[in-house]
Protein backbone atom coordinates (compact mmCIF):
# COMPACT_ATOMS: atom_id res chain seq x y z
CA UNK A 1 0.00 0.00 0.00
CA UNK A 2 2.97 2.48 0.97
CA UNK A 3 3.74 2.68 -3.22
CA UNK A 4 0.38 3.67 -3.81
CA UNK A 5 0.16 6.35 -1.19
CA UNK A 6 3.07 7.76 -3.14
CA UNK A 7 0.66 8.75 -5.27
CA UNK A 8 -2.45 9.76 -3.07
CA UNK A 9 -3.61 13.48 -3.39
CA UNK A 10 -4.29 15.98 -0.31
CA UNK A 11 -7.71 15.95 0.14
CA UNK A 12 -8.63 12.23 -0.49
CA UNK A 13 -10.29 9.81 1.80
CA UNK A 14 -8.16 6.54 1.68
CA UNK A 15 -10.15 3.01 3.64
CA UNK A 16 -8.17 0.42 4.03
CA UNK A 17 -8.56 -2.92 5.80
CA UNK A 18 -7.23 -4.08 9.35
CA UNK A 19 -4.20 -5.72 7.89
CA UNK A 20 -2.80 -2.13 6.76
CA UNK A 21 -3.17 -0.56 10.34
CA UNK A 22 0.23 0.04 11.05
CA UNK A 23 2.35 2.90 11.65
CA UNK A 24 3.98 3.47 8.63
CA UNK A 25 0.97 3.79 6.74
CA UNK A 26 -0.44 5.70 8.83
CA UNK A 27 2.64 8.21 8.89
CA UNK A 28 3.01 8.21 4.67
CA UNK A 29 -0.70 9.69 4.67
CA UNK A 30 -0.23 12.51 7.13
CA UNK A 31 3.38 13.00 4.72
CA UNK A 32 0.88 13.42 1.85
CA UNK A 33 -1.88 15.11 3.72
CA UNK A 34 -4.33 12.06 3.29
CA UNK A 35 -7.48 11.14 5.08
CA UNK A 36 -7.68 7.68 5.99
CA UNK A 37 -10.26 5.30 7.85
CA UNK A 38 -8.89 1.82 8.81
CA UNK A 39 -10.09 -0.79 10.73
CA UNK A 40 -8.16 -1.87 14.36
CA UNK A 41 -6.22 -4.98 14.03
CA UNK A 42 -5.68 -7.20 17.03
CA UNK A 43 -2.02 -6.28 16.77
CA UNK A 44 -2.30 -2.71 16.41
CA UNK A 45 0.63 -0.09 17.09
CA UNK A 46 1.11 0.24 20.47
CA UNK A 47 -1.35 3.01 22.66
CA UNK A 48 0.31 5.56 24.53
CA UNK A 49 -2.33 7.47 25.53
CA UNK A 50 -6.07 6.59 25.48
CA UNK A 51 -8.93 9.24 25.73
CA UNK A 52 -12.14 9.04 27.67
CA UNK A 53 -15.16 7.74 25.45
CA UNK A 54 -17.45 9.98 24.27
CA UNK A 55 -21.43 9.27 24.84
CA UNK A 56 -22.03 6.64 22.41
CA UNK A 57 -24.71 7.67 19.54
CA UNK A 58 -27.55 5.01 17.82
CA UNK A 59 -27.44 4.67 14.51
CA UNK A 60 -28.89 2.08 12.02
CA UNK A 61 -27.21 -1.11 12.34
CA UNK A 62 -25.95 0.12 16.50
CA UNK A 63 -24.24 2.36 18.51
CA UNK A 64 -21.29 4.24 17.73
CA UNK A 65 -19.01 6.07 20.08
CA UNK A 66 -15.14 7.44 20.00
CA UNK A 67 -11.81 8.55 21.77
CA UNK A 68 -8.32 9.87 21.22
CA UNK A 69 -5.65 8.12 21.06
CA UNK A 70 -1.71 8.40 20.90
CA UNK A 71 0.61 6.28 19.55
CA UNK A 72 4.76 6.33 19.16
CA UNK A 73 5.83 9.27 18.45
CA UNK A 74 2.92 11.80 19.48
CA UNK A 75 0.75 11.00 16.97
CA UNK A 76 -2.67 11.24 17.88
CA UNK A 77 -5.84 10.45 15.61
CA UNK A 78 -9.42 9.29 16.30
CA UNK A 79 -10.79 5.70 17.03
CA UNK A 80 -14.31 4.55 16.27
CA UNK A 81 -16.28 1.86 17.88
CA UNK A 82 -18.81 0.47 16.24
CA UNK A 83 -21.54 -1.62 18.06
CA UNK A 84 -23.88 -4.25 16.43
CA UNK A 85 -27.48 -4.57 17.08
CA UNK A 86 -26.32 -8.25 15.22
CA UNK A 87 -22.91 -10.03 14.77
CA UNK A 88 -20.92 -10.11 11.46
CA UNK A 89 -20.48 -13.36 9.45
CA UNK A 90 -17.03 -14.11 11.01
CA UNK A 91 -18.68 -13.63 15.19
CA UNK A 92 -17.84 -9.86 15.51
CA UNK A 93 -20.40 -7.75 17.67
CA UNK A 94 -18.28 -4.92 17.71
CA UNK A 95 -15.94 -3.08 15.00
CA UNK A 96 -13.36 -0.44 15.79
CA UNK A 97 -11.92 2.08 13.27
CA UNK A 98 -8.87 4.22 13.21
CA UNK A 99 -9.07 7.87 11.47
CA UNK A 100 -7.47 11.10 11.26
CA UNK A 101 -11.00 13.24 9.73
CA UNK A 102 -11.45 16.43 10.86
CA UNK A 103 -14.11 17.13 13.72
CA UNK A 104 -16.72 18.37 11.29
CA UNK A 105 -16.79 14.78 10.16
CA UNK A 106 -18.77 12.86 12.67
CA UNK A 107 -17.79 9.04 13.93
CA UNK A 108 -21.45 7.90 12.25
CA UNK A 109 -20.15 9.31 8.98
CA UNK A 110 -16.89 7.57 9.56
CA UNK A 111 -18.88 3.58 10.46
CA UNK A 112 -20.95 4.69 7.46
CA UNK A 113 -17.98 5.40 5.01
CA UNK A 114 -16.47 1.99 6.28
CA UNK A 115 -19.35 -0.03 5.84
CA UNK A 116 -19.34 1.39 1.99
CA UNK A 117 -16.16 -0.24 1.38
CA UNK A 118 -17.72 -3.42 2.07
CA UNK A 119 -20.37 -2.63 -0.75
CA UNK A 120 -16.91 -2.40 -2.82
CA UNK A 121 -15.75 -5.79 -2.04
CA UNK A 122 -19.34 -7.44 -2.81
CA UNK A 123 -18.35 -5.49 -6.43
CA UNK A 124 -15.47 -7.08 -6.95
CA UNK A 125 -17.69 -10.53 -6.05
CA UNK A 126 -20.36 -9.69 -8.72
CA UNK A 127 -17.67 -8.65 -11.65
CA UNK A 128 -16.03 -12.35 -11.10
CA UNK A 129 -19.48 -14.00 -10.78
CA UNK A 130 -21.60 -12.24 -13.35
CA UNK A 131 -19.56 -10.45 -15.52
CA UNK A 132 -16.50 -13.47 -15.85
CA UNK A 133 -14.26 -10.64 -15.51
CA UNK A 134 -11.24 -13.85 -14.41
CA UNK A 135 -10.82 -15.52 -17.31
CA UNK A 136 -8.73 -18.19 -16.86
CA UNK A 137 -7.90 -18.85 -20.63
CA UNK A 138 -5.89 -15.89 -21.00
CA UNK A 139 -2.13 -16.28 -19.61
CA UNK A 140 -0.91 -12.45 -20.70
CA UNK A 141 -0.85 -10.10 -17.96
CA UNK A 142 -1.82 -7.80 -20.31
CA UNK A 143 -4.25 -9.50 -21.71
CA UNK A 144 -6.02 -10.33 -18.13
CA UNK A 145 -5.99 -6.69 -17.16
CA UNK A 146 -7.68 -6.06 -20.37
CA UNK A 147 -10.40 -8.65 -19.88
CA UNK A 148 -10.75 -6.77 -15.78
CA UNK A 149 -11.03 -3.53 -17.01
CA UNK A 150 -13.79 -4.15 -19.71
CA UNK A 151 -15.53 -5.98 -16.83
CA UNK A 152 -15.23 -2.90 -14.87
CA UNK A 153 -16.56 -0.47 -17.69
CA UNK A 154 -19.31 -3.13 -17.93
CA UNK A 155 -19.97 -3.07 -14.49
CA UNK A 156 -20.54 1.34 -14.45
CA UNK A 157 -22.76 0.88 -17.83
CA UNK A 158 -25.39 -1.80 -15.44
CA UNK A 159 -25.16 0.72 -12.22
CA UNK A 160 -26.20 3.77 -14.18
CA UNK A 161 -28.94 0.86 -15.39
CA UNK A 162 -29.26 -0.32 -12.21
CA UNK A 163 -30.09 2.94 -10.53
CA UNK A 164 -32.26 4.34 -13.38
CA UNK A 165 -34.87 1.38 -13.24
CA UNK A 166 -35.01 2.04 -9.00
CA UNK A 167 -35.45 5.70 -9.57
CA UNK A 168 -37.88 4.98 -12.15
CA UNK A 169 -40.13 2.70 -10.23
CA UNK A 170 -39.25 4.30 -6.74
CA UNK A 171 -43.00 5.47 -6.36
CA UNK A 172 -44.85 2.15 -7.19
CA UNK A 173 -42.50 -0.11 -4.92
CA UNK A 174 -42.07 -0.42 -1.36
CA UNK A 175 -39.57 0.98 0.70
CA UNK A 176 -35.99 -0.22 0.37
CA UNK A 177 -36.55 -2.07 -3.33
CA UNK A 178 -33.92 -2.73 -4.92
CA UNK A 179 -32.91 -4.21 -8.88
CA UNK A 180 -30.56 -6.75 -9.19
CA UNK A 181 -27.67 -6.39 -11.46
CA UNK A 182 -27.28 -9.95 -11.83
CA UNK A 183 -30.84 -10.06 -13.66
CA UNK A 184 -30.24 -6.84 -15.50
CA UNK A 185 -26.89 -8.99 -17.24
CA UNK A 186 -29.14 -11.80 -17.91
CA UNK A 187 -32.19 -9.15 -19.75
CA UNK A 188 -29.38 -7.34 -21.52
CA UNK A 189 -27.29 -10.57 -22.55
CA UNK A 190 -30.47 -12.76 -23.42
CA UNK A 191 -32.04 -9.67 -26.00
CA UNK A 192 -28.85 -7.81 -27.16
CA UNK A 193 -28.49 -10.19 -29.98
CA UNK A 194 -32.11 -10.24 -31.55
CA UNK A 195 -31.66 -6.78 -31.18
CA UNK A 196 -28.91 -6.28 -32.89
CA UNK A 197 -30.93 -8.25 -35.84
CA UNK A 198 -33.68 -6.17 -35.70
CA UNK A 199 -32.35 -2.83 -35.07
CA UNK A 200 -28.54 -2.60 -36.38
CA UNK A 201 -26.13 -0.12 -34.52
CA UNK A 202 -26.30 2.18 -37.23
CA UNK A 203 -29.88 2.65 -36.73
CA UNK A 204 -29.58 3.45 -33.03
CA UNK A 205 -30.53 7.18 -31.95
CA UNK A 206 -28.53 9.41 -30.65
CA UNK A 207 -28.94 10.60 -27.37
CA UNK A 208 -27.82 14.34 -26.50
CA UNK A 209 -25.64 13.87 -23.47
CA UNK A 210 -27.80 16.24 -21.40
CA UNK A 211 -30.76 14.39 -22.66
CA UNK A 212 -29.30 10.63 -21.52
CA UNK A 213 -30.87 10.96 -18.20
CA UNK A 214 -34.15 11.62 -19.14
CA UNK A 215 -33.77 9.33 -21.75
CA UNK A 216 -32.89 6.05 -19.71
CA UNK A 217 -35.59 6.71 -17.31
CA UNK A 218 -38.58 7.06 -19.77
CA UNK A 219 -36.72 3.21 -21.04
CA UNK A 220 -36.73 2.05 -17.29
CA UNK A 221 -40.38 2.46 -16.87
CA UNK A 222 -41.25 -0.35 -19.39
CA UNK A 223 -39.42 -2.54 -17.17
CA UNK A 224 -41.20 -5.38 -15.36
CA UNK A 225 -39.97 -4.69 -11.52
CA UNK A 226 -40.70 -8.22 -10.45
CA UNK A 227 -38.14 -9.46 -13.66
CA UNK A 228 -35.09 -7.72 -11.94
CA UNK A 229 -35.76 -7.70 -8.33
CA UNK A 230 -33.11 -7.98 -6.11
CA UNK A 231 -33.73 -11.38 -3.84
CA UNK A 232 -32.10 -10.96 -0.83
CA UNK A 233 -30.96 -13.77 1.41
CA UNK A 234 -32.78 -14.88 4.67
CA UNK A 235 -30.72 -15.55 7.74
CA UNK A 236 -28.62 -18.52 7.81
CA UNK A 237 -30.01 -21.74 9.83
CA UNK A 238 -27.36 -22.98 12.18
CA UNK A 239 -26.72 -26.73 11.80
CA UNK A 240 -26.29 -28.47 15.13
CA UNK A 241 -23.50 -29.92 15.69
CA UNK A 242 -22.98 -33.68 16.49
CA UNK A 243 -20.91 -35.68 18.96
CA UNK A 244 -17.69 -37.40 17.17
CA UNK A 245 -15.65 -39.09 19.14
CA UNK A 246 -12.02 -37.93 18.89
CA UNK A 247 -10.29 -41.12 17.89
CA UNK A 248 -13.14 -41.68 15.17
CA UNK A 249 -12.54 -38.43 13.56
CA UNK A 250 -8.26 -38.42 13.88
CA UNK A 251 -8.64 -41.94 12.78
CA UNK A 252 -6.38 -43.10 9.71
CA UNK A 253 -7.73 -45.02 6.99
CA UNK A 254 -5.16 -46.94 5.17
CA UNK A 255 -6.56 -48.01 1.44
CA UNK A 256 -4.09 -51.36 1.92
CA UNK A 257 -6.30 -52.68 5.11
CA UNK A 258 -9.57 -51.77 3.83
CA UNK A 259 -8.86 -54.09 0.63
CA UNK A 260 -7.41 -56.83 2.46
CA UNK A 261 -10.41 -56.81 5.28
CA UNK A 262 -12.54 -56.99 2.06
CA UNK A 263 -10.43 -59.89 0.71
CA UNK A 264 -10.56 -61.65 3.93
CA UNK A 265 -14.84 -61.35 3.93
CA UNK A 266 -14.26 -62.80 0.41
CA UNK A 267 -12.60 -66.01 1.77
CA UNK A 268 -14.54 -66.14 3.92
CA UNK A 269 -17.87 -66.45 2.53
CA UNK A 270 -16.77 -68.33 -0.39
CA UNK A 271 -13.69 -70.29 0.73
CA UNK A 272 -10.35 -70.51 -0.64
CA UNK A 273 -11.45 -70.77 -4.48
CA UNK A 274 -14.36 -68.90 -4.80
CA UNK A 275 -17.28 -70.24 -6.11
CA UNK A 276 -17.74 -74.10 -6.70
CA UNK A 277 -16.60 -75.04 -9.89
CA UNK A 278 -19.68 -77.07 -10.51
CA UNK A 279 -22.19 -74.34 -9.49
CA UNK A 280 -20.77 -71.13 -11.19
CA UNK A 281 -22.97 -67.97 -11.42
CA UNK A 282 -23.52 -65.97 -14.03
CA UNK A 283 -21.77 -62.76 -12.97
CA UNK A 284 -18.93 -64.30 -11.76
CA UNK A 285 -18.63 -67.11 -14.53
CA UNK A 286 -16.17 -65.64 -17.09
CA UNK A 287 -13.47 -64.05 -14.25
CA UNK A 288 -13.22 -67.66 -12.77
CA UNK A 289 -12.73 -69.55 -16.44
CA UNK A 290 -10.33 -66.13 -17.19
CA UNK A 291 -8.23 -67.17 -14.36
CA UNK A 292 -8.34 -70.91 -14.52
CA UNK A 293 -7.39 -70.45 -18.53
CA UNK A 294 -4.61 -68.44 -17.53
CA UNK A 295 -3.84 -70.39 -14.39
CA UNK A 296 -3.49 -67.93 -11.95
CA UNK A 297 -5.08 -66.84 -8.52
CA UNK A 298 -6.44 -70.39 -6.87
CA UNK A 299 -5.48 -72.39 -10.14
CA UNK A 300 -1.63 -71.11 -10.07
CA UNK A 301 0.75 -74.30 -10.70
CA UNK A 302 2.25 -76.11 -7.89
CA UNK A 303 0.06 -78.07 -5.94
CA UNK A 304 -1.96 -81.45 -7.57
CA UNK A 305 -5.34 -79.77 -6.18
CA UNK A 306 -4.66 -76.69 -8.34
CA UNK A 307 -3.93 -78.12 -11.46
CA UNK A 308 -6.97 -80.64 -10.84
CA UNK A 309 -9.50 -77.85 -10.74
CA UNK A 310 -7.57 -76.14 -13.64
CA UNK A 311 -8.01 -79.32 -15.47
CA UNK A 312 -11.72 -79.36 -14.89
CA UNK A 313 -12.04 -75.73 -15.78
CA UNK A 314 -11.29 -76.74 -19.29
CA UNK A 315 -13.38 -79.65 -19.59
CA UNK A 316 -16.28 -77.47 -17.82
CA UNK A 317 -15.65 -74.37 -20.34
CA UNK A 318 -17.93 -75.41 -23.09
CA UNK A 319 -20.72 -76.60 -20.69
CA UNK A 320 -20.51 -73.29 -18.97
CA UNK A 321 -20.81 -71.34 -22.06
CA UNK A 322 -23.70 -73.33 -23.72
CA UNK A 323 -25.75 -73.28 -20.46
CA UNK A 324 -28.66 -70.78 -20.40
CA UNK A 325 -29.00 -69.64 -17.17
CA UNK A 326 -25.20 -69.21 -16.38
CA UNK A 327 -25.12 -71.95 -14.19
CA UNK A 328 -23.16 -75.35 -15.34
CA UNK A 329 -24.11 -78.70 -14.26
CA UNK A 330 -21.21 -81.65 -15.62
CA UNK A 331 -23.04 -84.66 -16.91
CA UNK A 332 -21.70 -87.94 -15.60
CA UNK A 333 -19.29 -89.05 -18.11
CA UNK A 334 -18.00 -85.28 -19.44
CA UNK A 335 -15.11 -85.08 -17.43
CA UNK A 336 -12.88 -88.17 -17.58
CA UNK A 337 -11.74 -88.80 -14.49
CA UNK A 338 -8.24 -91.20 -15.32
CA UNK A 339 -7.14 -88.11 -17.47
CA UNK A 340 -7.01 -86.02 -13.87
CA UNK A 341 -3.27 -85.46 -12.65
CA UNK A 342 -3.02 -87.62 -9.30
CA UNK A 343 0.56 -87.11 -6.99
CA UNK A 344 2.35 -90.33 -6.41
CA UNK A 345 1.02 -89.64 -2.89
CA UNK A 346 -2.17 -89.63 -3.80
CA UNK A 347 -1.90 -92.98 -5.63
CA UNK A 348 -0.06 -94.87 -2.90
CA UNK A 349 -2.75 -93.34 -0.17
CA UNK A 350 -5.51 -95.04 -3.00
CA UNK A 351 -3.39 -98.42 -3.19
CA UNK A 352 -3.98 -98.64 0.66
CA UNK A 353 -7.36 -98.49 0.95
CA UNK A 354 -8.17 -100.40 -2.05
CA UNK A 355 -6.52 -103.25 -0.30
Amino acid sequence: MLPLLANAEPGQVWLADRLYCTLPVMEACEQVQTSFVIRQQAKHPRLIQEGEWQEPVPVETGTVREQIIQVRGGYQCRRVELTLHSPTDSGDTSLMFWSNLPESVTAPQIAELYRRRWSIEGMFQRLEAILESEIETLGSPKAALLGFATAVLAYNVLAVLKRSVEQAHRDTQPKGWEASIYHLAVQVRSGYEGMQIALPSEHLPVVPLEKLAQRLLELARNIQPKQVAKSPRGPKVPKPKTWVQGTAVHAHVSTDRVIKAEKRKDLERDGPYGESLFQTPKGTKGLLLRTALAGSGPFAPGSIRAQRLRFASLHLLPLCLAAPDGRCAPTPGSIPPLSLPTSPVTQKQDQKQAS
